[in-house]
């Protein structure tokens, strides 16, 4: 569940939950990271969130006025799966940047994000990414079946770019690095995955500058238990 509460009081003002609260919500995995938050309209009013789950999920709640009955909630990605290589989990908060496709000057939120089970640090069962998610719904609404648009569909890794591996070869010709740019651009986002059977693992939330993602992430040592001039392992980290 989300709870928003009076800072100065401590009540319940608004709450998202599976039952009992003002907006449904559909999640059936725990919420442990902050809340992204965002003014789309750029009056000094917070009206949407986003946050990640434990289910490897990204929803989205748009508050389009003060009252509550016009909020509502739908899953924005499904990124997690059932094996425990695709067991991916969201416990930092979600970037949100404001920017556009430079090929056709369409506006998209991007929201960033990338999974890594921070309660198991030392796991290596799990094949973690770092997730660029194209949000095109830019106004803030209420969604719903008979809304227009209608509640989206929830993203999957499919409809993402791998961008794991660089292709965009500095020897590559004009036309074959537009039409990449191009194949990039129908994508609903890109994905980079960290490196298989290692265990590395986002280690806290992205920050963008000047149109750069900054991220970091946790490599677990390869012999955890052995000790090292009398110590454990620290393992490494990196940033991207």
């Amino acid at each position: 569940s989300v709870y928003m509460v009076d800072a100065k009081t401590g009540a319940l003002k608004w709450s998202m939950a599976p039952t009992g609260g003002d907006t449904t919500f559909a999640g059936t995995d725990s919420i442990p990271s902050s809340i992204g938050l965002l003014d789309s309209s750029g009056n000094g009013l917070i009206d949407r969130l986003y946050t990640g789950d434990t289910g490897g999920n990204v929803w989205r709640v748009d508050m389009p006025s003060d009252n509550k009955a016009d909020f509502s909630v739908f899953k924005l990605a499904s990124l997690g799966g059932n094996t425990n290589a695709t067991d991916r989990r969201f416990f930092y908060e979600p970037s949100i940047v404001r920017t556009f496709i430079a090929e056709t000057i369409e506006p998209y939120d991007a929201i960033l994000i990338g999974s890594g089970d921070r309660t198991n640090p030392l796991g290596t069962d799990t094949d973690d990414s770092f997730f660029m998610i194209k949000d095109e719904h830019i106004k803030t609404q209420t969604f719903s079946a008979s809304s227009t648009p209608a509640t989206p569909t929830a993203f999957t890794e499919a409809d993402l770019f791998d961008f794991t591996t660089d292709r965009f070869a500095a020897t590559m010709t004009t036309q074959a690095r537009e039409t990449l740019e191009l194949e990039v651009s129908a994508k609903s986002g890109w994905f980079i995955d960290f490196p298989p059977n290692k265990g590395e693992k986002n280690s806290s939330k992205a920050i963008v500058l000047n149109g750069i993602v900054y991220y970091t992430s946790f490599i677990p040592p390869e012999f955890a238990s052995v000790l090292i001039d009398c110590k454990p392992p620290t393992g490494k980290s990196r940033l991207y």
